[in-house]
């Protein structure tokens, strides 16, 4: 069933240039993370997210050092070393302080134009608005001229009942996995769900669709007493360590990745009310730590969500000298002692990771969760 899935992320950029060939689009690079990708479509472009890469770093050292994000860092190498030739520009967002830079590091090393889309933090819901008002037609204008194609009313009006349906699945996929975790493993689902990220909307949408009736018609597996997981930080870990909640025996039955559960509880922009819809598109769903929202407690969502979906603990997987997760996770930990919820945390890297040391904490966790009743 996620045999194309785990196809498509098997090597993907090698396939740009037949993703830009196939679509007859160009292709358009978008970084970390919330930027409505169906302004690209509506464009003419096609988006292609990256969410870091698991390659060595020897370029990137010179320009960013290693007390930075990884993701960003990645990012930086496989544009200095060529393997994003196909990309016709580059998306960035201002989440954090190390992809503000970033921005500012490709416009020196890049030939490809960059637009970045700083998002509002004003504590003052009227001035946020009146900033997203005022930024919406400048975006439009800037992929203009990287596409070489305007922004029109019913363009956005199409990309956004076709990125709505893939929002509407990708949920469904989420909603399938929740109340019976144990039919989809780790490894398969982030691999259904992270194609998205270098396919053509329309193919990943049919691809989605055929996935969702083939597990709705699957058989139940065993019911086998283990614990459930939720996962939690900026982005889903690498493969391997999937598979190795996998082979342990620790269905995942729920996320709040910023490329995972974040980004899917979000609204897709509508043109019927754009600043409102730009508001629930950046703001609304799952809270992040990068994205400050007055009268919102994350810890408290946080807590609520794991308890509700099911889960009976937490791994935290957060990515090494991300600054904006590792501040919030003392207060979510906290919330998750007040409701009983035992969590562990295990710091990630893309290029190596210590199997043996990750397999004994993960085992010690799970026979902790075994032993407490959950």
């Amino acid at each position: 069933m996620f045999a194309f899935f785990h196809e498509t992320l098997k090597d993907p950029l090698s396939r740009l240039a037949d993703l830009r060939r196939n679509s007859g689009r160009p292709l358009i690079g978008v970084t970390p993370a919330y930027f409505p990708r169906e302004w690209i479509h509506a464009a003419g472009g096609l988006p292609v997210s990256f969410w870091g890469a698991a390659l060595p770093l020897s370029r990137a050292d010179a320009l960013l050092p290693p007390s930075c994000c990884p993701v960003s860092r990645s990012i930086l190498e496989i544009e200095l070393a060529g393997l994003t030739a196909e990309l016709s520009g580059w998306v960035f967002t201002s989440l954090c302080d190390t992809l503000v830079n970033l921005r500012e590091i490709f416009r020196g090393v890049s030939l490809r134009p960059t637009l970045v889309f700083p998002i509002p933090l004003a504590s003052d819901p009227d001035c946020r608005r009146a900033r997203l008002a005022a930024l919406i037609p400048e975006v439009f204008e800037k992929l203009a001229r990287m596409t070489g194609k305007a922004v029109t009313p019913d363009a956005l009006a199409a990309a956004g009942r076709l990125y709505g349906d893939i929002r509407m699945l990708q949920r469904r996929l989420y909603e399938t996995r929740r109340s019976r975790p144990r039919l989809i493993g780790a490894r398969d689902f982030y691999a259904a769900i992270q194609a998205d990220f270098f396919l053509d909307p329309a193919e990943y949408r049919l691809r989605l669709e055929a996935l969702l009736d083939e597990l709705a018609n699957a058989a139940e597996q065993k019911e086998l007493r283990a614990p459930q997981i939720f996962l939690s930080g900026m982005i889903a870990p690498p493969a391997d360590v999937l598979v190795l909640l996998d082979r342990l025996g620790m269905p995942v039955v729920d996320d709040d990745f910023a490329n995972g559960g974040r980004s899917v509880s979000r609204p897709v922009f509508s043109p019927e009310d754009p600043v409102g819809s730009l508001v629930q598109t950046l703001f609304g769903g799952r809270p992040c730590p990068c994205l400050h929202v007055p009268g919102i407690d994350r810890a408290a969502v946080f807590a609520a969500t794991v308890r509700e979906c099911g889960a009976h603990g937490v791994l935290f997987l957060p990515v090494r000298c991300c600054e904006p997760d590792a501040f919030e996770r003392p207060v979510l930990n906290a919330a998750l002692a007040a409701e009983g919820i035992p969590a562990l945390t295990l710091e990630m890297e893309f290029e190596s990771l210590p199997q043996e040391s990750l397999r004994s904490r993960l085992e010690a966790f799970r026979d902790l969760l075994e032993e407490s009743g959950r």
